[in-house]
């Protein structure tokens, strides 16, 4: 069990899945086992607070807005690895509630229709997207369809324009073709997002030892 395991030193892992499928739920569950164990947790989220600081367009943006949703999200990443960074060298565990694979997934549905063929999309957003990444230790995937509904929690959701069953279905989609070529999950885990909460947990801590 994680809450077994003392960490020498500082690992970044990412927690992904489409809207409603876990993913905050998991990552406060997994930081409770590692400080169990006497671990440092830093628990984090993108977007973070400094994603519309200083621009002020965040309520004003559209779906056709995807290209400047693309770049609010790389400006903030660029300013959230500072953070990651300086956790890690601390000592610390870092658990993200989405990452890089996110935006590849997110904005990717809307970005697809620009290119002729999937290769050219493929190679250009995982272009775009790397002078943000800074590799995870390990990245999982919480796989839910999301075609039963899960009620959500309270917690504001300030981009819930792009929140509907018709789009989070082309997510998935987006999100399984980068698992398979392995583009922002290598190393990478798969976990049942229609399992009980507790199951998650487990299935993700016996995958997750491998890797740290």
């Amino acid at each position: 069990m994680l809450k077994d395991v003392l960490m020498a030193k500082g690992r970044f892992v990412v927690i992904e899945g489409i809207d409603r499928s876990g993913k905050t739920t998991l990552s406060r569950n997994l930081a409770k086992e590692f400080q169990r164990g006497g671990n440092k947790v830093y628990l984090t989220h993108e977007p973070t607070s400094f994603f519309d600081t200083g621009l002020d367009v965040l309520n004003r943006l559209k779906k056709d807005d995807y290209m400047i949703l693309l770049a609010m999200f790389i400006r903030d990443r660029l300013e959230h690895n500072k953070i990651i960074k300086e956790n890690l060298e601390s000592g610390k565990i870092i658990i993200c509630d989405r990452y890089s694979l996110s935006s590849f997934a997110y904005q990717g549905v809307f970005i697809r229709d620009l290119f002729n063929d999937n290769d050219s999309f493929l190679n250009w957003m995982e272009t775009v997207l790397t002078v943000s990444h800074y590799k995870p230790d390990v990245t999982v995937f919480i796989d839910y369809n999301g075609k039963y509904y899960r009620q959500g929690n309270d917690e504001k959701r300030e981009l819930e324009i792009f929140e509907d069953k018709e789009y989070l279905g082309g997510v998935y989609d987006l999100y399984n073709m980068a698992i398979s070529k392995k583009i922002f999950f290598d190393p990478g885990i798969v976990v049942d997002g229609n399992a009980s909460k507790e199951k998650m947990l487990l299935d993700t801590i016996s995958k997750l030892e491998k890797y740290l």
